[in-house]
């Protein structure tokens, strides 16, 4: 399999617009230590990857945590409570744009997992595929130059 890697993950930390949290101008990691948070099932990867950063950080895991795969849910929570939720940055600028959540002024957490295209080495790309991964790859483009944290 031959993978072709477009950018890098990263996860920025989101709550409701109206939310406590998300009225403050300065934060620290550890400022988000009594929050309660929404993360992913401690089975998938990213979650894993999450707890390793939050050991990093010296952040205790949430007295109140609820564990979740699915986005709707996420921002249903996000809306319904005052808590904290990590997306992907892109995701999470679309979604501020949208006055659905606020992103909050912490540093990005660089999940170590390249977002790319896998496919089968050696075999020749259909024109539709093709076409279909430089279209990524210019979306991909463009989507980091509007980025601040994939410099």
């Amino acid at each position: 399999i031959a993978v072709e890697t477009l950018y890098q993950d990263v996860v920025v930390a989101v709550a409701a617009p109206k939310a406590a949290v998300a009225r403050k101008r300065r934060l620290e990691w550890l400022d988000l230590a009594d929050c309660p948070w929404i993360l992913p099932p401690p089975e998938s990867s990213a979650r894993r990857r999450i707890d390793d950063e939050a050991r990093q950080l010296g952040l205790p895991l949430p007295k109140e945590l609820v564990e979740t795969g699915s986005f709707l849910a996420m921002l249903m929570l996000l809306r319904e409570r005052d808590c904290v939720c990590l997306f992907p940055e892109h995701l999470a600028k679309y979604c501020e744009a949208a006055l659905i959540v606020k992103v909050l002024p912490l540093p990005p957490i660089h999940m170590g997992s390249p977002i790319g295209i896998a496919r089968l080495e050696g075999r020749r790309s259909r024109p539709a595929i093709a076409l279909f991964m430089e279209c990524l790859r210019e979306a991909s483009k463009l989507t980091r130059s509007g980025s601040s944290s994939s410099r």
